[in-house]
C-alpha cells in the first residue's frame, strides 16, 4: 500500500495535534457557556471544607459532631451531583461527533499505523511506544491521540478557566 501524503510522520503527527486542539477548544467553550463554573468551584470548595471537618470529627471521636457533618455532607453531595450532571450533559453533546471524527481518521490512517515517535520505549497496557524505528519508537494513532488529548485538555481548560 502506498502511503498517502497525510499518513507519514510528521504530517499525521501535526494533523492529530491540530484536530485535538480544535476539539478540546470547542468542548471547553461549550462547557464555559453551559456550566456555571463559579458555582461549581464554590460547591467543590464547600465539599472539601466539609470533608476536612468530617475527618477532624472522626479523629476527635465526637459522635454528635460526626452526625451533624454527615447531614451537611448529604446536602453538599446532592449539589455536587447537580453540578456534575450539568458538565456531563455538555460533554454528551460531543460524544458522537468527536467519536465519528476519530473513527474516520482511524479508517483513513489505521489505528495501529505509526503516527508519532518517542525517544523512549514505554508500555502502559494500550498506550505504548514499543516498535523500534531507527533510534526512536513509534506510537500508534490511539497512543498519540491519548497523550496529546490529555495534555491539550489540561492546558486549554486552564487557559479558558473551565477546570475545577
Amino acid at each position: 500500500m502506498v502511503l498517502e501524503w497525510y499518513q507519514s510522520i510528521p504530517t499525521i503527527t501535526f494533523i492529530v495535534l491540530a484536530i485535538t486542539v480544535v476539539m478540546n477548544t470547542i468542548s471547553n467553550y461549550v462547557i464555559k457557556m453551559k456550566v456555571d463554573i463559579k458555582a461549581e468551584k464554590a460547591v467543590r470548595s464547600e465539599y472539601n471544607a466539609i470533608m476536612r471537618e468530617y475527618r477532624e470529627a472522626i479523629s476527635s471521636k465526637d459522635e454528635a459532631r460526626i452526625e451533624k457533618v454527615k447531614k451537611k455532607q448529604k446536602v453538599i453531595q446532592e449539589r455536587m451531583m447537580k453540578q456534575s450532571s450539568a458538565r456531563m450533559k455538555s460533554t454528551l453533546y460531543f460524544l458522537l461527533p468527536f467519536s465519528a471524527v476519530w473513527l474516520i481518521l482511524g479508517w483513513l490512517v489505521g489505528l495501529n499505523a505509526p503516527t508519532a515517535i518517542s525517544p523512549y520505549a514505554f508500555d502502559f497496557y494500550i498506550v505504548k511506544a514499543v516498535d523500534p524505528s531507527g533510534p526512536f519508537y513509534t506510537m500508534s494513532l490511539f497512543t498519540w491521540y491519548f497523550i496529546v488529548s490529555f495534555l491539550t485538555q489540561t492546558v486549554i481548560s486552564r487557559l479558558m478557566g473551565t477546570n475545577v
